[in-house]
């Protein structure tokens, strides 16, 4: 996960921005409820709260990319390429 990753280099960076083609999640992170996955939704809440008690300045950005566009598949190519 992307905030897990900021988490151990919180030092390095004042600001993180996280992509994701994903608008459902995005949305289960800004408004979490009862739902499936909840555990995944308290774990990124969780980290983003260490984070926060740790460097209180830091924003921390999760934006939507449309899942068909040049950057959404940049972003898959490069995970694909880190694998």
């Amino acid at each position: 996960m992307a905030v897990t990753l900021f988490e151990e280099k919180v030092n390095e960076y004042t600001n993180v921005y996280v992509f994701t083609y994903n608008q459902s999640a995005i949305q289960a992170v800004d408004s979490p409820k009862r739902q499936s996955g909840q555990y995944i939704i308290k774990e990124i809440l969780d980290i983003i709260d260490r984070i926060h008690e740790v460097k209180p300045a830091c924003t921390i950005y999760i934006e939507w990319v449309p899942g068909h566009t040049r950057m959404s598949r940049e972003m898959n190519r490069r995970i694909r390429q880190q694998k």
